[in-house]
């Protein structure tokens, strides 16, 4: 197995229920995450875009990678903006 499947498929063990409902492209921003990051990380650090992701909350989940709980740049956001910019922009259809 690759990593982007394994990737793949963690991400879709952290959604859980909802994920085969998930349009695809919600579906591979969390792989990215996953991918990026790890799962544990992702679990760690990213609760509340991935409950904001489990919730179909799309505009929350993207400013969630944007901006960390004190409303500055994010660690994620500033470490791989283009990455960041770029599953920001397909959580918010942009």
């Amino acid at each position: 197995r690759d990593d982007y499947t394994n990737a793949f498929d963690s991400a879709s063990r952290l959604i859980g229920e909802g994920w085969d409902d998930m349009p695809d492209r919600y579906k591979g921003v969390m792989t990215d995450l996953v991918f990026n990051m790890g799962p544990t990380k992702v679990m760690d650090k990213f609760d509340d875009f991935t409950s904001a992701m489990k919730s179909g909350l799309w505009e929350q989940a993207a400013k969630e990678l944007q901006y960390n709980d004190k409303g500055e740049e994010s660690v994620y956001y500033s470490q791989v903006p283009n990455r960041a910019k770029k599953n920001i922009n397909m959580l918010t259809g942009n």
